[in-house]
């Protein structure tokens, strides 16, 4: 998951959030998608006006699907394997939202 927020959040904060699409990615171990939030209005909001992928600019799309192709670059093993696939709709996202808590649920 991707929060994107104005101002750095320490790691282990819970942040109240709204999903608003995600990227398709696939490496080695097949897909997996990254699901991009932003704070709901209460908690920031100076994002209140973005609903889907579609309300981000442009510019921070284009430096979410570069940061997700380089980040594995160090591994220089799952590095070639990674594709980035693109951005999908807020109804594909919350499709496998629902799918993956279906599954939880399955399992325990």
């Amino acid at each position: 998951m991707v929060l994107l927020t104005t101002h750095p959040i320490p790691m282990g904060c819970v942040v109240k959030a709204r999903s608003i699409g995600m990227i398709h990615t696939e490496d080695q171990d097949g897909n997996d998608m990254k699901v991009i939030c932003v704070p709901i209005d209460k908690v920031d909001p100076r994002r209140s006006h973005v609903n889907s992928i579609d309300d981000i600019n442009p510019h921070i799309k284009e430096e979410l699907l570069l940061h997700f192709k380089e980040y594995k670059k160090l591994e220089k093993t799952k590095y070639d394997k990674v594709v980035i696939g693109g951005f999908k709709t807020i109804d594909e996202t919350y499709r496998l939202i629902d799918e993956a808590i279906e599954t939880f649920h399955n399992k325990h």
